[in-house]
């Protein structure tokens, strides 16, 4: 097996192993994205002042939205990580298994965001309301992600 299959098998392993344990859900937005969240920068700190885009809201554990968001902000510091967390137990309950999916979460997101845009844009033609470049750009950084995995 190549180094890149044992890297696959190795995520895939990761993920059965973790969806053993219960974690706590409730309604998540699950395409939760820089794109999707409006500042309010007129401080001198920003604020998040909205959140755009509720079409994928579903049942689901908040690390997966953590692990969304930290991935759509590109390659980012460990220490955000870390922050995101802090700041999302300030409002809710997040037990240790929950922030320790995150890091897997955000590995096997951009997997699968690779396999949903090449599904939605090569095989099915969707045509989405942003415009096709906007699509291609989303596609673009999942492949980019997934390239770090398996250099």
């Amino acid at each position: 097996m190549n180094a890149c299959g044992a890297n696959h098998q190795a995520i895939r392993l990761r993920l059965c192993e973790a969806a053993r344990q219960p974690v706590a859900t409730h309604w998540v937005l699950r395409d939760i994205h820089l794109e999707h969240i409006l500042f309010d920068s007129t401080q001198n700190h920003r604020r998040v002042s909205g959140i755009i885009d509720y079409d994928a809201v579903r049942v689901d554990t908040p690390a997966a939205d953590l692990a969304r968001f930290i991935s759509s902000c590109g390659e980012v510091p460990s220490s955000w990580v870390v922050d995101a967390v802090r700041v999302y137990r300030e409002s809710c309950r997040f037990c240790k298994h929950s922030e320790s999916l995150i890091p897997l979460l955000m590995t096997s997101t951009s997997l699968i965001a690779c396999a949903n845009w090449t599904q939605w844009l090569c095989l099915e033609g969707r045509v989405f309301d942003a415009g096709r470049e906007k699509a291609i750009n989303r596609f673009q950084l999942a492949i980019e992600q997934a390239e770090m995995l398996f250099p």
